[in-house]
């Protein structure tokens, strides 16, 4: 569960991705490995026009490089979305 902004919701994103796989997020996100499953993920969002509450896709850093690397998959896509207009 992501609640918060683009960052929350792409943290949570690459959490669940990662753990079920057992594997570095960096290493799926550049194609080092192949993801098998994801555990769902849902978004409470507080921040509004964040967009990464519809989307498919999560950016990460490598924080001892400072490369942004960008990871697409349908299997991330979140289940629900919660919006406080």
């Amino acid at each position: 569960m992501a609640i918060g902004g683009g960052s929350a919701i792409d943290s949570s994103k690459a959490i669940a991705l990662g753990v079920p796989n057992k594997a570095d997020i960096w290493n799926i996100c550049t194609g080092k490995m192949k993801a098998e499953t994801t555990h769902p993920v849902g978004v409470i969002v507080t921040i509004a026009s964040a967009g990464s509450e519809l989307g498919n896709g999560l950016v990460i850093t490598n924080e001892d490089t400072q490369i942004k690397q960008i990871y697409n998959h349908e299997m991330i896509h979140p289940k629900f979305a919660i919006l406080n207009p």
